[in-house]
Formats: C-alpha cells, structure tokens, sequence
C-alpha cells in the first residue's frame, strides 16, 4: 500500500471518530441515545474506506463525498450509494 492510501484511510478514521463528537449525528432525550444518521454515514464511510484501500478512488472523490455526508447531517440533502454505477449520490430534500 502506498503512502497516499495510508494517508487517505487515517482521514476516513478521523473523520468517522469526529462523528462521534458531532450533535447533528447523536440526539439525546432523558436516557436515550439517537443516532439514526450515524448509522447511513457508517455505511457510506465503510464503502469509502473499502474503494480507498484498493485506489478505486482518488483523494477529490473523498472529499467530495465528505463534503455530501456534511450537506446531510444539515439536513440538506439524503444520500444513496448508486450500486449500478458504484457512486454515492445525493438528493437536495425537496425534491423527492
């Protein structure tokens, strides 16, 4: 693996840990814990980490999903991964 990938992959771990962090992905009422967009942003960055680690995709492309997933935990947009096309896109809320 080169230099770059492990570079890539420490940012997707960072990132997933800052999620922890992170209000818009963790609600909490009494002694309840909600964390219904920390579970989509869970699959999204698996399938981010898993196409890095093979260099299916380039460090504009994870930024640029990284960017979609902060546009949905703003509630801006909903996100799916396009299997077909092996992409994750995205939907402005609105316009479903």
């Amino acid at each position: 693996m080169n230099p770059m990938s492990d570079f890539r992959q420490e940012a997707i771990k960072e990132f997933v840990l800052a999620l922890f962090k992170d209000a818009r992905c963790l609600q909490q009422e009494d002694n309840v814990l909600y964390c219904e967009k920390l579970f989509k942003v869970n699959d999204i960055m698996t399938k981010i980490y898993d196409r890095l680690a093979y260099d299916l995709i380039n460090i504009r492309e994870m930024r640029l999903y990284l960017s979609y997933i902060d546009e949905y935990l703003n509630d801006e947009v909903d996100l799916a991964w396009d299997w077909e096309h092996d992409i994750l896109t995205k939907t402005k809320k609105g316009n479903e």
